[in-house]
């Protein structure tokens, strides 16, 4: 007598180094990578996917980029929305691990997000967040906006200057800037928040830092530029210093800041490249 059975297997895909269940969204962004990417690296790209919903900013997040990747292409994937890809203009300078170094040597070099933000459904003119993680260990005076967007005429106007003469200078939809206080370097995961038509903060490794009145204005109708801003379709580069980016991100004013910056941390420390 000859015995037969079936037995069932469910398919799924897997970590190969966590044995768990890959994310879908993780897998849609694996899917659309140009170059190879290690299981080890997958493995924590997928626990980023995993952590950004436990804590409900990937439904909060619009765009964001991991410029510290394992090869340039991939870097400059971003994860929300995987089949959008910004655009290395004049070459910047990649480092596994790290992300995008410019140069004063040529501002003209810079990280196009290729994303009109005026046409976004989460950063709104008074429901926006921003925000973007520093390498570089900037001493001296220096001045040099990190990221921007802005009509020429500074009616709609978002940057970030992390380090200006000193100083931590924002503005987030207004023509008013946030002096955030004294900075005795870049290191750092920024963040910018508006939340009132009124007001604007700014965030350094998941902590408030301060809070700038300022009335707010429309939301430029350009992508944002990284190293660098864009002026109406014109980029406008750096002046003083050289700058190191590992993470770009925008999203709505509802993203967990300190969350965020656990993920991110996490990510970079197991990479490592924190700072």
């Amino acid at each position: 007598r000859r015995l037969f059975y079936v037995q069932q297997f469910e398919a799924y895909e897997c970590c190969p180094e966590s044995g768990t269940s890959t994310d879908v969204d993780a897998q849609a962004y694996f899917d659309q990578l140009s170059d190879p990417m290690p299981d080890a690296r997958r493995t924590l790209i997928n626990s980023v996917f995993v952590d950004l919903k436990a804590t409900g900013n990937f439904a909060e997040l619009e765009e964001l980029f991991f410029f510290a990747n394992n090869t340039e292409d991939n870097g400059l994937i971003d994860l929300i929305v995987p089949t959008r890809t910004a655009l290395n203009v004049n070459a910047m300078t990649f480092v596994a691990d790290e992300g995008f170094y410019s140069s004063v040597l040529d501002p003209t070099q810079y990280i196009d997000a290729v994303f009109n933000i005026g046409t976004s459904t989460k950063f709104l003119q008074d429901d926006a967040c921003v925000g973007t993680y520093l390498r570089l260990d900037i001493s001296g005076l220096t001045d040099k906006n990190d990221y921007g967007s802005q009509h020429a005429d500074f009616s709609r106007y978002t940057s970030l200057n992390a380090k200006s003469f000193g100083q931590c200078v924002g503005y987030l939809n207004t023509i008013i800037a946030g002096n955030h206080g004294a900075q005795a370097n870049a290191q750092g995961f920024h963040v910018q928040r508006r939340s009132t038509a009124i007001t604007h903060s700014y965030y350094k490794n998941g902590a408030h830092v301060s809070t700038i009145g300022g009335a707010a204005i429309p939301v430029p109708n350009y992508s944002f530029h990284v190293s660098g801003y864009n002026n109406a379709g014109v980029h406008v580069g750096g002046i003083a210093n050289d700058q190191n980016y590992s993470v770009f991100f925008t999203g709505s004013s509802n993203i967990d800041i300190a969350a965020l910056y656990t993920t991110i941390q996490t990510y970079m420390t197991a990479i490592g490249s924190q700072v």
